[in-house]
């Protein structure tokens, strides 16, 4: 397309005057306002993200919960050798995707305390034999909710003498200011301050897309150079 745009001739790879990567920026950063496949495909990707960690009420988001991993892991889990394309790309866009999440808790009844990037825009636990889940004595299964207690959050002391953990478990759980709760409120999770549930490939797509500093030459018609 950009060879047709440009050249006219879509059979020679003949050099461009103007960046392709400019041309897919918005007008008012000097560009065309094109969308650049590769961002829009990669918001479209970060999408079916989104509806796996919330769970969302369709076939394909219902299988992967059921079929794939227990969400629970779905964060820390391995990226198999042997998964489909798509499943591959969504599992390397999830450090890119905490860029833009945040966990609200409310009830704590939907966040997995070890698994979810609840804790400081993380996970407490890097796999389901951290040492860190034995020595405090929870299971892998535990929820958030399991340490709120009578509207005040209720820390676990570390059964272990170990200097190692001790320092790691104190690190990771303890000097961790904690967020307020809302018991009467059920957990959320945002994206750029939009409820995860009602982001779109537009909102995830305008922020992690390439972008320059506004410039006044798009009133003139003018693409950067």
């Amino acid at each position: 397309m950009k060879y047709y745009l440009w050249k006219g001739d879509i059979t020679k790879k003949c050099g461009t005057r103007i960046n392709w990567t400019n041309v897919t920026l918005s007008r008012d950063e000097g560009g065309l306002g094109i969308k650049n496949s590769s961002d829009w495909n990669r918001a479209q990707l970060m999408v079916h993200l989104c509806h796996i960690i919330f769970d969302a009420p369709n076939l394909w988001a219902k299988w992967v919960n059921t079929t794939v991993p227990k969400r629970k892991y779905f964060w820390t889990m391995i990226e198999p050798t042997d998964c489909s394309w798509i499943w591959r790309k969504i599992l390397q866009l999830r450090n890119v995707a905490l860029q833009f999440l945040s966990y609200t808790v409310g009830d704590g009844r939907t966040i997995s305390l070890w698994f979810d990037p609840w804790w400081n825009q993380s996970y407490l636990a890097s796999n389901k034999f951290d040492n860190i889940i034995t020595q405090v004595g929870l299971s892998t299964e535990a929820i958030v909710h399991d340490i709120i207690n009578t509207g005040n959050w209720v820390l676990p002391i570390p059964n272990t003498h170990h200097h190692h953990v001790q320092h790691k478990f104190l690190d990771r759980i303890h000097n961790f200011s904690y967020p307020d709760f809302n018991l009467e409120q059920t957990d959320r999770i945002f994206w750029n301050g939009v409820d995860v549930k009602k982001v779109k490939a537009w909102h995830i797509w305008d922020a992690t897309r390439f972008r320059l500093p506004i410039t006044n030459s798009y009133k003139t018609g003018l693409v950067r150079d």
